[in-house]
């Protein structure tokens, strides 16, 4: 019975911090770029049950295993949902909106000096020419560096080129592309960060100059993703309420003997 009210209260516990991750991606549904985390459960270790035999008036424990229970569940992470993003018209005020595209991601420099991913295209021209994100940090070309382009219409072409008024090339944009997405470290913003150096440079990548990438969040997957959960908490909280009301009877019959 004891086992039993572990296994619930464990379920209860992942189940709470599965909605935690479900409201992160519900929160960011209209944030361009931005990725979908799901929940990833697995069972908790399970506890070997030793077999017992009587001979005669003893009782013996075997030593040998006489099989398996289990002891919960438990998150053990999220999955990141590469899935492609809808592509949403750009709103006016971006000096350049570019959306990646066939799953490529954009480089940027951080305010931090980190060089993070996204798919998020919408960059400002700072006064000294560099094209930053609202927060600072910097887009990066092909070099590696922060692209620096002159003041006055900037033209995008489709290969990821940036073209100057004059009709000079001014730039290139550093496609990325993830050998293994799920090892991917989300670090807000619509970014991610690649520890695991797993991204490698597009060659002959293609962007769609004039939009952004919506967040790849299905309202319906999400939906049914929240109805699972509530299910599956309800149901846990009253099998705990029923073995607690069994733990109580036990005591108290008990007690009476």
């Amino acid at each position: 019975m004891i086992r039993g009210m572990d296994t619930s209260a464990s379920a209860l516990i992942a189940l709470g911090r599965e909605q935690e991750t479900l409201a992160r991606s519900a929160t960011n549904v209209s944030t361009p770029g931005f990725l979908a985390l799901w929940p990833e459960r697995e069972a908790a270790p399970q506890q070997a049950l030793r077999g017992v035999s009587v001979q005669g008036n003893a009782t013996l424990v075997s030593l040998a295993a006489a099989g398996a229970l289990a002891t919960g569940v438990r998150l053990v992470g999220t999955a990141l949902d590469l899935a492609p993003c809808p592509l949403v018209p750009a709103p006016a005020g971006l000096d350049l909106a570019v959306a990646p595209l066939e799953g490529a991601f954009l480089a940027v420099r951080q305010p931090d000096g980190t060089t993070a991913y996204t798919r998020d295209g919408g960059f400002l021209r700072a006064p000294n020419g560099t094209l930053i994100a609202p927060d600072g940090a910097q887009l990066l070309g092909v070099n590696g560096q922060p692209l620096v382009v002159p003041q006055g219409p900037l033209q995008v072409r489709s290969d990821g080129s940036l073209w100057g008024a004059d009709g000079r090339a001014v730039g290139q944009l550093l496609l990325m592309l993830p050998q293994d997405g799920q090892r991917l470290v989300p670090v807000g913003n619509a970014r991610f960060l690649d520890p695991a150096v797993t991204m490698r440079q597009v060659a002959g990548g293609r962007v769609a100059p004039g939009f952004l990438m919506g967040s790849n969040v299905s309202l319906d997957g999400l939906l049914i993703q929240e109805l699972e959960a509530q299910q599956r908490y309800n149901a846990n909280v009253a099998l705990l309420q029923l073995q607690d009301q069994g733990m109580q009877q036990l005591l108290g019959e008990i007690r009476l003997a």
